[in-house]
């Protein structure tokens, strides 16, 4: 059996993601690296339906990659903006 990532079924999940279930920099490998790909994921798929509508409906391409765009930029300020603001003011609550 493959050393990867333990599942409920006992399914090697390593020959389909590669090391990502291996050793991470703290030396365990409690496989938290695939955790990292999920936002990814979840953004890739829900960004592919209003991109696909808009390349079905309008005849021009500028239609999607204007909602790629958008889906991009507020991604970024989710990411770089927002979420820092947040993480902050709960660690600043936090301390004694």
């Amino acid at each position: 059996m493959c050393q990867g990532m333990p599942t409920g079924f006992f399914i090697p999940v390593e020959p389909l993601f590669g090391n990502l279930g291996r050793q991470d920099i703290r030396g365990d490998d409690s496989g938290n690296q695939i955790l990292t790909i999920v936002p990814d994921v979840g953004i890739i798929a829900g960004s592919l339906l209003p991109i696909a509508m808009a390349w079905i409906t309008y005849d021009s391409i500028w239609y999607p990659l204007g909602i790629a765009g958008i889906f991009t930029f507020v991604q970024y300020r989710e990411a770089n903006v927002i979420f820092p603001i947040a993480v902050s003011s709960r660690l600043k609550r936090a301390k004694p």
